[in-house]
């Protein structure tokens, strides 16, 4: 199993919205939501992951996806990874974090977004080796997103069916295009029941590294809490599969929420 593959789905992915500042009581989430996933590989549970909105205080907020291997997985790989990200009021990113440990892989990386100078400086540091990166975009950074900050940007701006929200997806130390295109909407089964979502095809489109996971599928919930239900990613072997189990300090208006 690929790292990155992993990666792509716990941390989870044709008009853009008008950029505008993000109120609050706009937003899909808020300060205090959890959501706990499963991670299956051929239908074995492989890892666990968390998705968290630690604070909110005004000038934007603060996101974190963790995870970790369990079962035979966890025998084999023992991999535990962290990302965060502070976005600012526009749900644009200022600056990403992340690490990962494994038995072959000590990995670090930080992601800097410069509005003013229109760059994106990268910092990876792998088993004591440091990469640096430099992307020089335009200035203000208009929709340019790390992988972690683009789902929570997909849950603000879900598109409707038949139409694509597009975004610049920064990943190893390029950027490029990402659509997510909502082909349709389905019941989902889920710990609190059937819940109705849409579904959400999320690629980078051109050129990537050999191996990197370029498409993902996601099952994102209609109701005011736009939370993610779950996620399909192919894998060296079949494919990885993550499903909400646990969900708190969502919106109580929300379906879930009413379960």
């Amino acid at each position: 199993m690929k790292e990155r593959s992993l990666i792509f789905v716990l941390l989870l992915g044709l008009a853009v919205p008008a950029r505008a500042k993000e109120a609050k009581d706009e937003r899909p989430f808020a300060a205090g939501e959890e959501l706990v996933y499963e991670i299956r590989l051929l239908g074995i549970e492989t890892a666990q992951a968390e998705l968290e909105v630690l604070d909110d205080r005004g000038d934007g907020v603060r996101i974190r996806a963790r995870a970790r291997t369990t079962g035979p997985a966890d025998g084999i790989f023992k991999m535990k990874s962290q990302a965060s990200c502070r976005l600012e009021d526009d749900l644009d990113p200022g600056i990403c974090r992340g690490d990962l440990k494994s038995r072959r892989t000590v990995l670090r990386r930080e992601v800097r977004f410069e509005k003013e100078s229109g760059v994106v400086h990268e910092r990876k540091m792998r088993n004591g080796e440091l990469r640096e990166r430099r992307i020089a975009l335009e200035p203000g950074l208009d929709r340019v997103h790390d992988t972690l900050s683009g789902l929570y940007l997909i849950r603000a701006h879900l598109p409707p069916v038949g139409e694509a929200l597009v975004f610049r997806g920064v990943v190893d130390g390029r950027a490029g295009t990402v659509r997510a295109r909502t082909v349709r909407e389905e019941m989902v089964e889920t710990p609190f029941g059937a819940v109705r979502a849409a579904v959400v095809v999320v690629e980078m489109l051109g050129e990537a590294e050999e191996g990197a996971t370029t498409r993902a599928q996601l099952w994102i919930g209609l109701d005011e809490n736009r939370l993610p239900l779950k996620a399909v990613t192919k894998a060296p072997i079949g494919s990885l599969e993550a499903r909400l189990i646990a969900a708190r300090g969502v919106k109580e208006g929300g379906e879930l929420a009413r379960r």
